[in-house]
């Protein structure tokens, strides 16, 4: 979505209402400067949502590592730019 020009903000926020679909245990693990639309949105949605917007790959695997729990679904997802990889790598080792 890095990619979507001047699009990119309402689009980002409109990814709340998905987010929200999945279910009320959903946390959200956030990085980078764009996600900041889509942390808004969703706190403004639904106030008691967990979201965690991060600095980087290694503190988004680090607290994925501490809190996925046998039978958890974890979606990862990002532009290509965003390297999401780093976090798969780290959380699968």
């Amino acid at each position: 979505m890095k990619e979507l020009g001047t699009s990119e903000e309402q689009l980002h926020r409109e990814l709340a209402m998905d987010v929200l679909r999945m279910g009320t245990n959903t946390k959200v693990l956030l990085i980078g400067e764009r996600m900041k639309w889509l942390a808004s949105e969703l706190r403004k949605l639904d106030p008691k949502i967990y979201i965690s917007h991060l600095e980087g790959h290694d503190l988004m695997a680090r607290e994925l590592k501490a809190g996925i729990k046998k039978g958890d679904v974890v979606l990862l997802k990002g532009s290509r730019s965003m390297r999401m990889e780093k976090v798969w790598e780290s959380i699968k080792a």
